[in-house]
């Protein structure tokens, strides 16, 4: 099967996400997480919806309608290494138009790298950033672009461009579409509102 064929759960897509990374980035969430951390941010996107499959060859095209400049890509969900082999699609995909790849997962990088999965070495040695670990309510400090304090930002690539990522200020963004809005970025955590 090619790679553009690989189908993915997407949860949501916007564009501009200022929240979530330097610059005007694409946000990609996916559908799909059995981590089911307390206090998680996207409760709505933990369970994996086959009716939302859509191919890596779509997103692109979607992606290839944003006529302003791409300065990234910030991968959520979910857990976007639950389809380990789909987010390497994914990714590999996205590199094409800018390799500034963040992603945010529940697991360390240790375990990650303990499955030894090609699919998930190859994401690796591609990404810019990975923000790993579970997110701790309880560790929210309300800093940076990690969730919780256990967390770590991870910088492979652009390291100029990531300075002071587990400090800076947290910035929101509200989408409003609809008879709904969206949130996008941090949330101080409940002690610091």
């Amino acid at each position: 099967m090619n790679i553009q064929d690989t189908k993915i759960s997407l949860g949501r897509m916007y564009y501009p996400v200022r929240a979530l990374g330097p610059g005007s980035r694409v946000g990609i969430w996916m559908n799909g997480c059995n981590r089911a951390c307390t206090g998680c941010i996207s409760p709505e996107l933990q369970l994996y919806d086959r009716s939302k499959e859509v191919t890596v060859n779509d997103i692109m095209l979607m992606i290839q309608q944003i006529k302003a400049p791409i300065d990234g890509f910030t991968i959520s969900g979910g857990e976007p290494f639950l389809k380990p082999k789909a987010l390497n699609a994914l990714v590999q995909s996205l590199v094409s138009i800018c390799d500034d790849i963040l992603i945010f997962t529940g697991y360390k990088i240790e375990e990650l790298r303990e499955q030894k999965d090609e699919s998930i070495n190859s994401i690796l040695s591609t990404c810019a950033v990975l923000i790993d670990g579970p997110y701790l309510k309880d560790l929210n400090d309300g800093k940076g672009l990690r969730g919780s304090s256990n967390q770590r930002c991870l910088i492979f690539k652009h390291h100029e461009k990531y300075v002071g990522i587990e400090t800076i200020d947290r910035t929101l963004q509200y989408i409003v579409y609809g008879n709904k809005v969206l949130t996008i970025g941090i949330p101080q955590g409940e002690k610091y509102l």
